[in-house]
């Protein structure tokens, strides 16, 4: 008897899926999957997953991934930040070439770049002759000064006014120079008058001129970054090409000459100064650190320090005789008053057959002497202006981190 095979015809009823196993070749010899198995599989595939998240996390892959895109995002703002800068500067270049086609600016003198607050002017920029006579913004915060009478030879004692020039105005201070690690700064127009007079007003001008421009001009707010002292005639030989010999002896034939007086009365300072011979000193004609009265009667033999000459003819540089001469009162040029003021440095030289004790000044112009005392006991008196030095210490003091160094718009200045 044969036997038919079921065929799957569109008429036919389907075939049950245990009859479809039986009859299909695909499922002949096939098993299946246990649930043994099955559990086994997803077993192993959590102990796998939490393998690889742990090695994630101790390789710190992730904290990589999103440090490095913080810092993708931080260099993009930097850059932003960097283009706008330069974009300003640029805008800022172009405007100030316009200005100057226009005429409304000066291109003669350009400002010296400004740098950031906490950098300021470096050393180097500081030295340059076009920083001469710029504008910084200190501001002294002195007190009046007490002129003892004893001490300067007058017999009465003077208030020097703290603060104010003769005027009654806030003092402007101007880039004199830089001398080492120090700035000095001069100031624009002139301090009140001392009056110094005889053996005394010779004995101790040069202490009394600095000792009232610390205490009138001073801040102690910096504490010993800043030190306020007179102009001297030190100042204004370096400026002048005046600080050999051979110069001073070429402007002014007297100089150096031996003399020795017919009378012998001489301030007792004198007696440590150089210049006299028989018991000299080596006390510089600028120094002074106590105080010093009386006169000695003795012979003595000494050189003739005193000279004196044109400060335009010599200065080195146009801004230092702008800043030194008082031909007129313009502020906008550097220049002064009329009035003469004390440089505190001692000179000695002839007053007939007598030998002069004198202290330097500048009038118009000029360096001159003004006899104090002579060596037959007579004594003269002078009434001049004080002219204040602030000497800056670079390495405490930041010079021009705001500023252009203008009138207007001076440098600022401030610790460190």
């Amino acid at each position: 008897m044969e036997t038919k095979k079921k065929t799957w015809n569109n008429g036919d009823i389907p075939l049950s899926f245990e009859e479809t196993k039986r009859v299909s070749p695909l499922f002949q010899g096939q098993k299946g999957i246990t649930l043994v198995a099955l559990i086994i599989t997803i077993i192993v595939l959590v102990i796998l997953a939490a393998v690889s998240i742990m090695l994630v996390y101790r390789t710190r892959i992730v904290e990589y991934a999103i440090n490095g895109t913080m810092n993708y995002a931080g260099e993009g703002i930097n850059e932003n930040k960097v283009l706008e800068g330069t974009e300003s500067l640029i805008e800022s270049a172009v405007d100030n070439i316009k200005k100057i086609n226009e005429g409304m600016i000066s291109d003669t003198e350009p400002n010296p770049p400004t740098l950031p607050e906490e950098t300021g002017l470096p050393k180097e920029e500081l030295e340059r002759e076009e920083m001469i006579g710029r504008y910084v913004d200190y501001n002294p915060q002195g007190t009046d000064y007490t002129v003892d009478g004893t001490y300067s030879g007058t017999g009465s004692n003077q208030t020097f006014t703290a603060n104010l020039d003769t005027d009654g105005n806030t003092m402007k201070w101007r880039i004199w120079g830089v001398e080492g690690n120090k700035l000095l700064l001069i100031s624009e127009t002139l301090a009140g008058n001392i009056k110094l007079q005889g053996a005394n007003g010779y004995n101790n001008g040069v202490k009394i001129l600095n000792d009232a421009c610390s205490t009138a001009f001073g801040n102690s707010n910096y504490g010993s970054a800043i030190k306020v002292r007179s102009i001297n005639q030190d100042d204004i030989d370096k400026v002048t090409n005046m600080t050999e010999e051979s110069q001073r002896k070429a402007a002014y034939l007297n100089y150096g000459t031996t003399t020795r007086p017919s009378r012998y009365q001489w301030p007792n300072i004198y007696g440590q100064e150089p210049g006299k011979t028989g018991g000299g000193g080596s006390l510089d004609r600028s120094k002074q650190s106590s105080w010093v009265t009386g006169t000695t009667n003795s012979s003595f033999t000494g050189k003739w320090t005193h000279y004196g000459y044109s400060i335009s003819t010599y200065a080195t540089k146009s801004m230092y005789n702008a800043l030194l001469t008082n031909m007129s009162a313009s502020s906008t040029n550097g220049t002064l008053s009329h009035t003469t003021y004390w440089a505190a440095s001692r000179c000695v030289g002839h007053i007939n057959s007598y030998v002069g004790f004198s202290m330097y000044s500048v009038y118009r112009g000029t360096v001159l002497v003004s006899w104090l005392f002579a060596s037959d006991g007579h004594a003269y008196n002078y009434t001049y202006a004080v002219r204040p030095v602030v000497e800056v210490n670079l390495d405490s003091i930041v010079v021009g981190g705001t500023g252009s160094g203008t009138n207007t718009n001076p440098y600022s200045i401030a610790k460190k």
